[in-house]
């Protein structure tokens, strides 16, 4: 019998080495790599180093699910907050005190990241990257966001990506 491992990678650092062989292309080619998770800075640094790119974090929290806690109903940043499309009613009363509270947690975690999203992506390559994305609305606000500056190009690059992200 034949064991097989089912990881993927054997660490952040060796998931990076893979998107920097599917990204080569990019190299000294006017790139800003966005990093939206903590997890995804550990590689989205290794890519931004070697492709001579400027990385930016834009950190972002989830909005719980208020009946269940293991549910996303969507996503805050400090420039954009999205909420998912949903069948069942959540009152807006919920969902913009969980904006402003989950606003405040990500000005006291990190309060030397904001700067606010201006005009850098103009004419670059944005490369999104993020460890594991598991939810499409992990990204979609800031992809809009983005967008709004005219970038030259878009990518989303992750190791691992869900079913359901890749739906919608």
């Amino acid at each position: 019998m034949i064991h097989k491992s089912s990881t993927l990678f054997l660490n952040r650092e060796h998931a990076a080495q893979h998107l920097i062989s599917k990204l080569s292309e990019y190299r000294d080619k006017n790139c800003c790599i966005i990093a939206t998770s903590n997890g995804g800075v550990a590689i989205a640094n290794h890519v931004a180093r070697r492709l001579n790119a400027d990385l930016v974090f834009i950190p972002s929290e989830r909005i719980k699910d208020p009946s269940d806690s293991l549910k996303s109903i969507g996503v805050v940043s400090f420039d954009y907050a999205i909420t998912d499309e949903l069948d069942r009613e959540i009152p807006q009363d919920f969902i913009y005190r969980r904006t402003l509270a989950i606003r405040s947690e990500l000005w006291s975690r990190y309060p030397e990241v904001h700067n606010p999203i201006d005009s850098r992506f103009e004419d670059r390559i944005v490369i999104f990257i993020d460890d594991c994305l598991e939810t499409n609305d992990e990204i979609l606000g800031c992809l809009r966001t983005v967008r709004k500056q005219h970038p030259k190009e878009i990518i989303l690059a992750s190791p691992v990506i869900s079913h359901s992200a890749t739906q919608g």
